[in-house]
């Protein structure tokens, strides 16, 4: 079906040689494509999963087309000059084999995890609440039969890599890796760490060599760090992370860093390069979208232009293969903030015009929750004058001063059953964490209208 002539004209390898399973029991062939899906384990066993009908359709439109849906991402950094930062460079890496068995996998199959971090979710991290400030009740669908299916498949594999959640806080992550490297000792194990967990088995293991470690480097500065990484401590990932660098430079393991670019830190993204750039540390970076208040795509023009104004006046230093590397990437960033410039707004609305929106949105508010509440008899209790103080007590949290209205605005793009789930247990608190993203990100904004205007 799919010879090796093949190789040199298909742009992205990852039907043939790769896969991943997600957190819910899905399986996908791509990290970076959720809307390709393989199967669902257990409804579907490994092996179906991995030689199912599903696996070949996806591998005989993948021939056609060499892209399918879900692989916009990609496709945009082909179009716009970004390769280095597409994830068909990663698929690339592993030879294929004539039965298309798989050379790398990545497993998420936990969220368990200790941090609070201010650009994560539920999903991914068991210590973030829900808007009723209930932490996750998360059950693995992965049980002992998942992990004995990969007996087979072990032989083949280059590299397994995991993902949480924090990996070194998932207990059946570390007998899984004893078990894959028991039938396959060349293996390379790999895992995405916060490094303010570790064990001395984890040590161990690190030390015995073929681990491949990712770990998040946001920020070297204590009070940007604990900003960033909520419920961590810098000093304790300043002495996780020195360790890391004795393992790398002793050959033991192989160390990248994963940067999340966002507002709260992207001064310091030229002296973390460098500082990768002297530990022979390679970066990956992870553009922060999501809350919109962190995320630089979401400046105005003028702003995205300064930062790329102060970015190009940088050298980043270092020599070797890991600095050259490096370079490529802060490149490949330049070049992804010089598209999102070109497609940002010169400026953000002024604020009459969103003053007028606020209003609008204020009259329709309580029209749109009431005719909610009243298909909905299991949220019938509802006290709107005491939802409104609830609101006003908010407005004095971050920036005294600001108008209520503001709120109103950063109720926008909330459902309306999301604000009702909360109103039983409905506190300034909960309030606050529910909507806390969104009029931040407000608040960000307005503060742009006052400097444009």
């Amino acid at each position: 079906m799919f010879s090796m002539k093949h190789r040199s004209s298909q742009p992205c390898l990852a039907p043939f040689n790769s896969l991943f399973f997600s957190m819910t029991g899905k399986a996908y062939y791509c990290l970076a494509n959720r809307n390709a899906v393989l199967g669902s384990y257990p409804a579907q066993s490994v092996d179906e999963i991995v030689s199912g009908d599903l696996m070949q359709q996806y591998r005989i439109q993948f021939i056609k087309e060499k892209f399918i849906e879900g692989c916009e991402q990609c496709k945009q950094h082909l179009t716009q000059g970004t390769e280095a930062a597409a994830f068909i460079n990663f698929h690339k890496a592993y030879p294929l084999l004539s039965d298309y068995r798989p050379r790398y996998i990545d497993f998420e199959l936990d969220n368990r995890c200790n941090l609070n971090c201010i650009m994560c979710s539920p999903y991914f991290s068991s210590s973030i609440p829900y808007s009723d400030g209930v932490c996750s009740n998360y059950k693995s669908p992965y049980d002992d039969a998942f992990f004995t299916a990969f007996d087979k498949y072990a032989p083949a594999l280059i590299k397994a890599h995991f993902r949480g959640g924090e990996p070194f806080l998932i207990s059946r992550y570390h007998d899984f890796w004893e078990r894959l490297r028991s039938i396959n000792h060349a293996l390379h194990i790999g895992a995405t760490t916060n490094a303010t967990v570790l064990s001395t088995e984890h040590r161990r293991m690190l030390e015995r060599g073929n681990f491949d470690l990712n770990v998040s480097l946001d920020s070297l500065q204590t009070n940007t760090y604990e900003k960033i990484r909520i419920g961590a401590t810098f000093s304790k990932y300043k002495e996780h992370l020195d360790y890391f660098i004795s393992l790398n430079e002793q050959g033991k393991i192989n160390l990248s860093a994963c940067m999340c670019l966002m507002s709260l830190n992207w001064q310091e993204f030229p002296d973390l390069f460098r500082f990768c750039n002297q530990h022979d540390i390679v970066v990956y970076i992870n553009y922060v979208e999501v809350p919109e208040y962190l995320s630089i795509k979401k400046m105005n023009k003028a702003k995205i232009e300064m930062l790329i104004h102060c970015f190009e006046k940088e050298e980043i230093s270092g020599k070797g293969r890991v600095a050259e590397v490096n370079r490529i990437v802060f490149a490949t960033m330049l070049g992804q903030l010089r598209q999102w410039a070109s497609e940002a707004p010169a400026k953000r609305q002024n604020a009459e015009e969103i003053l007028a929106l606020v209003q609008q949105k204020k009259e329709t508010f309580f029209v749109l929750l009431n005719a909610f509440l009243l298909e909905n008899s299991q949220f019938a209790r509802f006290d709107k004058v005491w939802f409104e103080r609830q609101i006003n007590a908010l407005k004095s949290h971050e920036l005294p001063g600001f108008q209520i209205d503001l709120v109103y605005f950063s109720l926008l793009d909330t459902p309306i059953p999301e604000i009702v789930k909360m109103l039983p247990e409905l506190s300034q608190e909960l309030l606050n964490r529910k909507i806390l993203d969104k009029y931040l990100y407000v608040v960000n904004m307005m503060k742009t209208i006052e400097n444009d205007l």
